[in-house]
C-alpha cells in the first residue's frame, strides 16, 4: 500500500507548478512603478508611438462575454478530439509497459514453474540404470577334495538299433565304466558383469500427506503472484490516468493564460487611447504594461507545464516523443453519485474487490498448506516398488552363465525416520508464523485501504462543492470585469481597478479549470480505491 500511496503522490509535483500560475496572477504590482518610457508591446520596437486614437465607443459593451465565448470555443477545440488519446488508452499503455508489473509477471512465471514441479510429485518415480562392473579374479570353487575321481557308467548301448539293449553272452548289459576327476566340479568366475535395471516407486503415503498440500501451496503462491501482477498493472493504469488529466489541466490552463494575455493587451491598447484622450494618467498605462508582462510570464509557465506534464505522461506510457498528442476525452461536469454514498458502503466495496487483500490472503493460505505438507516427515512412509532386471550374469541363476537373463521383483515398503520429526515440526512452525505474519499484513493493508478510501471519498465531495463554488466565482469575476471595463471607457474607473478585476477573472477561470479536472481525478482515485477498475 505504501508504494501505491507514493506513486499517487508523485502527481502532487504538478500541483505545485499549477499553483504557481495562480500565484503569479495574484502577484500584481500594488505600488506605482517608477516613471519612464512605456515598455514596448511584444513585437513592437522600443519607443514606438502608440497606435492612432480610437473611440472607446467602438469597443463592444461586454468584452468579457466575447472573451468567455472564445475561451469556451477553444476548450471545445482541445477536448474530445477524434482519434485523440483517452485516459483509458493511456492507462492501458502504461499498464502494459510498467516495469513493476513486468517484474511481477516474472514472479508469476517462477510460481508457475513451482506448480509444475509440485504436480510432478503425483507421478511415480521411475529410475533407469545401466551398469558395467569389472570384478577382481578369485579362485574357482569346487565340490569335494581337489584329488581323486568319481566312477560312473555310460548309458546302455543299442548297436544294431533294434531297440533292444545289447548284452554279453552271459546276459550282462553292455555299459562301459568311466571316471570323472573331482576338480571338474568347479564353478566359473565371470569377471565382467552387466546390469540393465528399470525401477518403479509409488510413494503412496506422500500422496495423502505431502504432495497434495505441496501442490496447493504452489498454486496458492502462483495465485498470489498473479493477483500482485494485476494489482501492479491497475496501479500503473490509475497513475497514468491521473497524469493524463494533469496534462489536460495544463493544456486548459495554457488556454486560459493565453486568453488572459489577449485581454491584457486589449487593456493596454485601451489605456494608451485613454491616455491620448487625457482621461487617465501615464501611471495607468504603465500598470497595463506590467499586466501584459505578467500575463506573458504566465503563458510561458503554462507552456512549460504542458511540456512537463506531457513528458511525464509519455514516460508512464513508455512511448517515444514522436508527434503531438491530442486530447480524446472530455471533462464530465455532472455531480458524482459517490459524493452522496456513505463511507462504510464504499469501504466494504473496497475490501471485497481490491486485489492486494486477495493476494495477501492467497499467500497466507499457501504458507499454511506448505506447513501441512511437512506432516509426511513425521509419519511412516509407505511405498510400492517394482524392478525389472536384464543382467549378465544373472545372480539368481546357478551356476552363473555368461549370457543376459531377464528377471523382476515387486513389493511394498514401509519406512520411518524418527530423527526427521524435530526438523519437520520446526519447519512447520516457521510456516505457521509466516502465515500469521501475512494475516497481520492483511490488517495493515485494510487500515491503509480505509485511509485511502476515506481520502478519496472526501476528495470527491470537496471536488463536487468546488465546482459550484468556482462557477459562482467565475460568474462574479466576469461581471466585475465587464463593469470595470465600461467604467474605464467612461472615465469613471482607473486602470488599477481594471487590472485587479482582470486578475480576479484569471484566477476564477483557473479555479474552474482546476475544479473540473479535480472532480475527474477524484473520481479516478475513488474508483481505484474501491477496486472498480478490477476486471
Amino acid at each position: 500500500m505504501s508504494r501505491k500511496v507514493r506513486e499517487f503522490g508523485r502527481t502532487g509535483a504538478l500541483a505545485l507548478v499549477i499553483s504557481s500560475l495562480s500565484g503569479v496572477a495574484a502577484a500584481q504590482p500594488a505600488a506605482e512603478p517608477p516613471g519612464g518610457d512605456v515598455a514596448a508591446p511584444p513585437g513592437e520596437p522600443a519607443g514606438a508611438a502608440p497606435p492612432a486614437a480610437e473611440s472607446p465607443a467602438a469597443m463592444p459593451a461586454s468584452a468579457v462575454a466575447a472573451g468567455g465565448d472564445a475561451l469556451a470555443a477553444r476548450f471545445d477545440e482541445i477536448l474530445g478530439r477524434p482519434g485523440g488519446l483517452t485516459a483509458d488508452q493511456a492507462g492501458e499503455r502504461a499498464a502494459a509497459t510498467s516495469p513493476d508489473a513486468g517484474a511481477c509477471a516474472k514472479d508469476v512465471e517462477i510460481a508457475r514453474y513451482d506448480v509444475d514441479r509440485a504436480v510432478s510429485g503425483f507421478l511415480p518415480e521411475v529410475t533407469l540404470l545401466a551398469r558395467y562392473t569389472r570384478q577382481s579374479p578369485v579362485d574357482n570353487g569346487s565340490i569335494g577334495p581337489g584329488s581323486g575321481a568319481l566312477v560312473g557308467t555310460a548309458p546302455a548301448a543299442d548297436a544294431d538299433g533294434d531297440g533292444i539293449i545289447d548284452t554279453d553272452a552271459d546276459g550282462t548289459i553292455q555299459a562301459p565304466l568311466f571316471t570323472v576327476p573331482m576338480d571338474s566340479f568347479s564353478f566359473p568366475v565371470l569377471l565382467n558383469q552387466y546390469l540393465l535395471q528399470a525401477s518403479l516407486n509409488v510413494p503412496i503415503s506422500d500422496y495423502v500427506f505431502r504432495t497434495r498440500f505441496g501442490v496447493a501451496a504452489a498454486r496458492g503462491n502462483e495465485r498470489a503472484a498473479r493477483l500482485s501482477e494485476q494489482a501492479a498493472r491497475l496501479q500503473a493504469a490509475a497513475n497514468a490516468r491521473l497524469l493524463y488529466f494533469d496534462w489536460v489541466r495544463a493544456k486548459l490552463q495554457l488556454v486560459v493564460t493565453e486568453q488572459s494575455l489577449l485581454q491584457s493587451r486589449e487593456q493596454r491598447r485601451l489605456a494608451q487611447k485613454s491616455l491620448e484622450g487625457g482621461r487617465i494618467s501615464r501611471v495607468d498605462v504603465l500598470r497595463a504594461e506590467a499586466q501584459v508582462a505578467s500575463a506573458e510570464l504566465m503563458v510561458s509557465q503554462a507552456q512549460h507545464l504542458v511540456t512537463l506534464s506531457e513528458d511525464r505522461l509519455r514516460t508512464a506510457m513508455h512511448e517515444p516523443n514522436e508527434g503531438p498528442l491530442s486530447v480524446g476525452d472530455r471533462l464530465s461536469e455532472g455531480p458524482s453519485p459517490d459524493a452522496r454514498r456513505g463511507f462504510e458502503q464504499l469501504y466494504a466495496e473496497a475490501t471485497s474487490k481490491r486485489l492486494e487483500l486477495r493476494a495477501i490472503d492467497a499467500s497466507a493460505s499457501a504458507l499454511r498448506d506448505a506447513g501441512r505438507s511437512l506432516r509426511a516427515d513425521e509419519l511412516p512412509r509407505l511405498s510400492a516398488f517394482a524392478n525389472g532386471y536384464y543382467t549378465n550374469p544373472n545372480q539368481r541363476v546357478f551356476p552363473q552363465e555368461d549370457k543376459f537373463t531377464p528377471s523382476w521383483d515387486a513389493g511394498v515398503e514401509l519406512s520411518w525416520t524418527p530423527t526427521r520429526i524435530g526438523g519437520a515440526r520446526a519447519e512447520a512452525r516457521k510456516y505457521a508464523a509466516q502465515a500469521a505474519q501475512r494475516e497481520t499484513d492483511i490488517q495493515s493493508t485494510r487500515d491503509a485501504l480505509r485511509t485511502e478510501v476515506m481520502a478519496a471519498h472526501q476528495g470527491i465531495k470537496e471536488a463536487a462543492l468546488n465546482i459550484e463554488t468556482a462557477q459562482r466565482g467565475l460568474t462574479s469575476a466576469e461581471e466585475g470585469y465587464r463593469v470595470r471595463q465600461l467604467l474605464l471607457q467612461h472615465g469613471r474607473a482607473t486602470s488599477v481597478e481594471v487590472t485587479d478585476a482582470e486578475t480576479v477573472l484569471l484566477r476564477a477561470r483557473l479555479a474552474l479549470v482546476n475544479a473540473r479536472v479535480d472532480l475527474v481525478a477524484a473520481q479516478l482515485r475513488l474508483d481505484h480505491a474501491v477496486g472498480r477498475d478490477v476486471k
